[in-house]
């Protein structure tokens, strides 16, 4: 009994470390961005010059993502979460520098957005495969969910605390400020104890290892279709609705207040969602979460139909329920069933395959509107959601997959 009760103590301290790193990490990540906006557009920078730095930072995220679940297959996962961390921590350091006793200049920003989103490649894929080495694999559904409540805190509390030190101090002090969230997040994972696995040969060729990664997807043909399904949606959806959800919110709304009332009110909703991952463990969890993720088409419709504040603050938190609880039983989903030295580069094809096509999908939103008008892009979105995940359920593969 004792050894029991030591055991699962040492379980949840461990869960409360990872939960702290990414709740820190992913502050920093969420906050740095709206400092570099700002920063860029006080010093009377232009739209595009905004756009230009987050696009350098996302498209070698995007990039780097592939590089780093080989690499956190190859090494400690933990120690390549760390080297992300305090790489970042360096890179926010000299990102205030430039702000503060530079001009904030295009070029110099977009090279350390470069820098940056490299280095959150390496973070991605090595938290979630380091879950299994530091939980027992009856306690991994609940580590997902706490780890899905430290994000959905984070997700919330980093934007905000960040425009709050701005809007008492300066640019500089809430950029030095997500310095110091990555460095919590590192010291966090220091303090982390993994338990050995086996690793990738340091002999075979990378390539070679990220094409073996692509094999372990494409042989659990469920993994391999909803990675496309979703490859899909962000394109026709998810992309419109980050670019066209904000113009509903002006014309109709009363603004940006009211847009930023609606993200809020998600991050409610993935507190709520994380919540109900302690509790949910669907037989057929495939069939589970494409079903309930099809609901989520409710809030693209809600937009469309220029619905009250009201309905779409609660079309908002459902979103949040749901794709939180997607992000539990699908992590936990994962770690379960692929071995666990491709956990990292499966984890990595996933958020890469599944989320490189959103720039393209806020590119193509604003030809969209002027073809079928704001409204009608959205009922095109919203339509694809519940579409896009009803279909999976005729594969026989998505059906199949039972709770392991």
């Amino acid at each position: 009994m004792s050894t029991k009760i030591s055991n699962l103590t040492q379980n949840q301290r461990q869960v409360s470390l990872v939960a702290l790193s990414e709740f820190a990490s992913v502050s920093a990540s969420m906050g740095l961005p709206v400092a570099v906006t700002f920063a860029i557009l006080d010093r009377g920078g232009s739209a595009s010059q905004v756009g230009l730095v987050l696009a350098a930072a996302s498209f070698t995220f995007i990039i780097f993502l592939l590089i780093g679940g080989v690499v956190a297959d190859r090494r400690s996962r933990k120690l390549v979460a760390m080297a992300s961390d305090l790489s970042r921590t360096v890179i926010s350091v000299l990102i205030a520098a430039e702000i503060a006793f530079g001009s904030a200049n295009e070029t110099q920003l977009i090279v350390l957005a470069v820098l940056w989103g490299a280095a959150r490649g390496f973070f991605t894929p090595s938290i979630t495969a380091l879950i299994p080495e530091v939980v027992s694999s009856e306690s991994l559904q609940k580590a997902n969910a706490f780890r899905s409540m430290a994000v959905a805190l984070g997700q919330t509390a980093g934007p905000a605390l960040t425009a709050v030190i701005m809007a008492t101090y300066s640019a500089t002090a809430a950029t030095i400020f997500t310095a110091f969230l990555y460095l919590i997040s590192a010291i966090a994972l220091s303090l982390i104890h993994a338990n050995p696995r086996a690793r990738l040969s340091h002999g075979s060729h990378p390539i070679t290892d990220l094409f073996e990664g692509v094999k372990v997807v494409r042989e659990r043909k469920w993994a391999a279709l909803t990675i496309l399904s979703y490859a899909a949606m962000h394109l026709v959806a998810f992309g419109p609705i980050l670019v066209l959800g904000p113009i509903i919110a002006q014309r109709h709304l009363g603004g940006v207040k009211a847009w930023g009332l609606l993200l809020g009110a998600q991050g409610v909703g993935g507190l709520l969602g994380s919540f109900a991952g302690f509790k949910i463990r669907p037989k057929y969890p495939m069939r589970f979460i494409v079903i309930l993720t099809a609901f989520a088409s409710a809030f693209p419709l809600c937009l469309a139909l220029h619905a009250r504040l009201l309905v779409l603050v609660l079309a908002s938190i459902l979103e949040g329920i749901i794709f939180s609880s997607f992000e539990v039983i699908w992590s936990t989903l994962l770690q379960s069933s692929i071995p666990k030295e491709a956990l990292a580069r499966v984890t990595s094809l996933d958020w890469m395959g599944s989320t490189a096509t959103l720039p393209l999908g806020e590119l193509l939103a604003s030809p969209e509107s002027r073809i079928f008008g704001v409204s009608g892009t959205l009922f095109v979105a919203a339509a694809a959601i519940a579409v896009g995940n009803l279909g999976l359920l005729m594969a026989r593969s998505i059906r199949s997959v039972r709770q392991p």
